[in-house]
């Protein structure tokens, strides 16, 4: 009935707009990204300071915000695997463990970028967070539907709705 690239850009809208919309409630959800960024620092050797949805270490301190958190990419891959017709057993499936996945590589890259940005200079960390970790999160995202497609093998060939799902992603994210 309503082709699989329509219900991605309408769940897209949906999901941004419930977001948007929902933003103003969302400081538990920094907090605990905050908190679990400052877990992974400690257990790495670091002493970090985390206070509230701040994180700090010696000279470097970075406050996390919902963009930060894995909500849009998670939103994006969500919308993405509802908009394809498949079983619901494989749906869900899909779902938790690309939600996982999509989780785990954003507390890494906080990480990562965080610990970098105690002993790198300023400009050099805003390219490893504003570019560098951005476009691996995307690219993360694209990376798991493909092989939620590959493994749900439930619907049309992949590539087409692939291409118009990535450029309204695209459109949508400028």
């Amino acid at each position: 009935v309503c082709p699989a690239w329509l219900r991605f850009a309408l769940l897209c809208i949906l999901f941004l707009l419930t977001a948007l919309w929902l933003e103003p409630h969302l400081a538990l959800l920094c907090r605990a990204t905050a908190f679990q960024v400052g877990a992974l620092l400690g257990l790495a050797g670091y002493a970090p300071n985390v206070q509230g949805d701040l994180v700090a270490l010696p000279g470097f301190r970075v406050r996390i915000i919902t963009e930060c958190t894995p909500l849009y990419a998670c939103l994006l891959y969500a919308a993405f695997v509802l908009a394809q017709p498949a079983a619901w057993g494989r749906t869900l499936a899909g779902l938790f463990y690309g939600v996982m996945v999509i989780t785990a590589a954003n507390l890494l890259r906080i990480f990562l970028g965080t610990a970098a940005g105690a002993i790198v200079p300023f400009f050099v960390f805003e390219i490893l967070h504003v570019y560098l970790g951005q476009v691996a999160m995307l690219l993360l995202v694209v990376a798991a539907a493909l092989v939620w497609l590959r493994w749900s093998a439930a619907g049309p060939a992949p590539f087409p709705f692939l291409l118009r799902a990535g450029l309204i992603a695209t459109i949508l994210f400028i």
